[in-house]
C-alpha cells in the first residue's frame, strides 16, 4: 500500500478508536491544549469536527493562539492567517449557527471583531443612502458605487450593511451573525459598530468605497500583542523578541556582558510576564491536577495512545529542557553542576532550568537550523553547547573558579549563553 493510503487509513482507523472512547468528553476537555492541538492537526482539521464540537472555549482560545498565526521563517514576525480562520469557523458552524454564535460571544471580542474584519466590510446604512441621495445627476462615482453594491454579496441588518470581501465560507458567517442579532443582539450591535469603524478606516486608506467594492493594522497588531502576552505567560518567546536577543547579544561588547549586573531588557520583560511560580510547566499542562483519579488516569491512557499512534513525540515539552536527550557526557560539566544545585537548592535549580527552557526556545523560535526550525532535542543541546563556550570565556578571563558548584550561583545561564553567543557570531563573520 502506497505510504499516504497507509497514513489516511491509520488515521481513520485512530479517529473511530477515540470517537468510541466512553469518557471522550472528559477527556478531551482536560487534555493540555498543545496536545489537544496536535491531535486536531493530526487528523485534520476538516476531518476534526466531532472532536473540535467537545473543546471548551478556553482550549480553542488557546489552540487559535498556536494554529492562526504563522511565519515563513523563524524570527519573523508573525501575522494572522485568515483564511485557516475561515476554514476553523466552517468546522465550527458544522456544530450550528446557534452552537457557534454562543462559542465566539465566550471568546475575546478585540480577536474576533480583527479576524471577522478580514471576511466583512460593515457600512452604514443611513450614511451611503445619504452619500447617494446628495449625488448631481450623471454623478459616474455614485452610479459606479451604487452599482457596485447591487453586485456584491451581503446581508442589510436594521442600519448596517455587511458586505463580504470573500467569499468564502460566507454562508456559515451570515448564519452565525443571523444567530448573534437574534440570541445575542447587544454583542451583536458592539460588534457591528466596531467593524463599521474598522470598515471606515479601511475604505479611507484605500481609495474610497468603490475601489475597496472592485478590487486593521492597528487592530491586529492590538491582538496580536495581547497574544504575546498569553503565550509569554506559557513560557513561549516570540519570533521577533527571540531574534532580537540574539542579535543584541552579538552586538553587546563581551566586557560589557561580563560585567552586566542587570538582565537584557528582552529577558528581563519575559520572565516578568512569564512570572516567578518556579515552575517550568505551563499552567494548561496542570489543569487535570484538580481532577479525580479516574478522569486523570483516562487522560494520560489517552496521551499514551497519541504517542503509540505517533500522533505526540515520547518527548512532548521542550519547557521541560531537564528530560531531553542531550549528549550528557559532551556537556558534562554542566550537568554536574545542575545536579549539585538540584540536591542543594532547589529554588536555584528551578530558576536555571527555567532559564534553559527559555533559552531553548529563544532558538526555536528566533533562529534557523539547517533550513529549518530547530527541534526541541537539537535546541537544547545547541543551548547547552553556547554556554560552554561562554563558561570557557570565563574560566580564559579568570572570572570563574574550575569548581563546578559556584559557577551556576554567580552567573545565570543567560549570560553564558550571551557571552557564548557573541563568541560564535564573531567567529563566524
Amino acid at each position: 500500500m502506497p505510504k499516504f493510503l497507509a497514513e489516511t487509513s491509520n488515521t481513520k482507523h485512530l479517529l473511530q478508536k477515540i470517537l468510541e472512547e466512553p469518557q471522550l468528553v472528559s477527556i478531551i476537555q482536560n487534555l493540555p491544549t498543545q496536545v489537544l492541538g496536535k491531535l486536531i492537526n493530526h487528523i485534520g482539521l476538516e476531518d476534526a469536527g466531532e472532536i473540535v464540537a467537545l473543546s471548551t472555549t478556553p482550549q480553542l482560545e488557546k489552540i487559535f493562539d498556536e494554529d492562526l498565526w504563522r511565519n515563513s521563517r523563524p524570527g519573523q514576525e508573525e501575522s494572522f492567517d485568515p483564511k485557516r480562520f475561515t476554514t476553523w469557523l466552517e468546522i465550527l458552524g458544522e456544530m450550528g449557527p446557534k452552537h457557534t454564535a454562543d462559542k465566539l460571544t465566550e471568546m475575546d471580542e478585540d480577536f474576533i471583531c480583527m479576524a471577522l474584519s478580514y471576511q466583512l466590510l460593515v457600512v452604514n446604512v443611513d450614511e451611503i443612502a445619504l452619500q447617494l441621495s446628495g449625488r448631481e445627476e450623471g454623478d459616474f462615482k455614485s452610479d459606479q458605487i451604487e452599482k457596485a453594491l447591487e453586485c456584491s454579496i451581503g446581508h442589510e441588518f436594521e442600519q448596517f450593511w455587511v458586505l463580504a470581501k470573500t467569499q468564502d465560507a460566507w454562508d456559515t458567517t451570515l448564519d452565525i451573525l443571523l444567530s448573534l442579532d437574534e440570541n445575542h443582539h447587544d454583542f451583536f450591535i458592539r460588534l457591528m459598530e466596531r467593524l463599521n469603524a474598522a470598515s471606515n478606516n479601511y475604505i479611507e486608506d484605500n481609495g474610497g468605497l468603490y475601489n475597496v467594492l472592485t478590487n486593521d493594522e492597528q487592530l491586529q497588531s492590538d491582538v496580536a500583542f495581547d497574544r504575546e502576552l498569553r503565550r509569554e505567560k506559557e513560557g513561549f518567546v516570540s519570533p521577533q523578541s527571540a531574534a532580537n536577543f540574539l542579535k543584541l547579544a552579538a552586538s553587546t561588547e563581551l566586557d560589557e556582558i561580563l560585567k552586566s549586573k542587570d538582565q537584557d531588557p528582552i529577558t528581563r520583560s519575559y520572565f516578568k510576564n512569564y512570572g516567578t511560580s518556579g515552575s517550568t510547566a505551563p499552567a494548561q499542562s496542570r489543569k487535570s491536577e484538580d481532577n479525580n483519579p479516574q478522569e486523570t488516569s483516562a487522560v494520560t491512557a489517552f496521551i499514551n495512545l497519541l504517542q503509540e499512534a505517533e500522533v505526540l513525540p515520547a518527548q512532548e515539552r521542550v519547557l521541560l529542557l531537564q528530560n531531553s536527550k542531550t549528549d550528557k557526557h559532551k556537556h558534562q560539566f554542566l550537568e554536574e553542576a545542575l545536579g549539585k544545585l538540584a540536591d542543594g537548592d532547589h529554588e536555584l535549580h528551578s530558576k536555571r532550568i527555567q532559564e534553559l527552557s527559555y533559552l531553548a526556545n529563544i532558538l526555536i523560535s528566533g533562529k534557523s537550523h539547517k533550513g529549518r526550525r530547530f527541534r526541541p532535542n537539537e535546541a537544547a543541546e545547541e543551548t547547552l553547547t553556547i554556554c560552554e563556550i561562554g563558561l570557557k570565556y570565563l574560566n580564559k578571563v579568570g572570572a570563574s573558579s574550575k569548581d563546578s558548584d559556584p559557577v551556576l550561583k554567580s552567573y545565570d545561564f543567560i549570560k553564558l549563553f550571551r557571552l557564548g553567543w557573541n563568541i560564535r557570531s564573531t567567529e563566524s563573520k
